[in-house]
C-alpha cells in the first residue's frame, strides 16, 4: 500500500523518517534522479508517496515512489 508521508529527518542508518496522515512512523529509502541516495535537504518538510513493504507493531518500512 502507498501512503503520503511527511518527511521529518534522516536516521543514522541512512533511512528517512516520516509520518503518515494517520500519524504512523515510516522508515524509508529514497533515491534522486541519478539513482543515488537523496539528500536530506531535498526531502525534509515535503510530503512524498511511500510504498510500504513491511509493517511492524510500531513502525512501517518502505521505499519512496518515484524520484526527487
Amino acid at each position: 500500500k502507498t501512503f503520503d508521508v511527511l518527511v521529518e529527518s534522516r536516521t543514522e542508518q541512512g533511512y528517512f523518517q516520516g509520518r503518515t496522515t494517520q500519524n504512523k512512523i515510516v522508515y524509508f529509502s529514497a533515491t534522486d534522479a541519478a539513482g543515488s541516495a537523496a539528500s536530506i535537504e531535498a526531502l525534509v518538510g515535503r510530503t512524498v508517496p511511500v510504498h510500504v513493504s513491511k509493517s511492524f507493531p510500531n513502525v512501517l518500512r518502505g521505499e519512496m515512489v518515484g524520484t526527487i
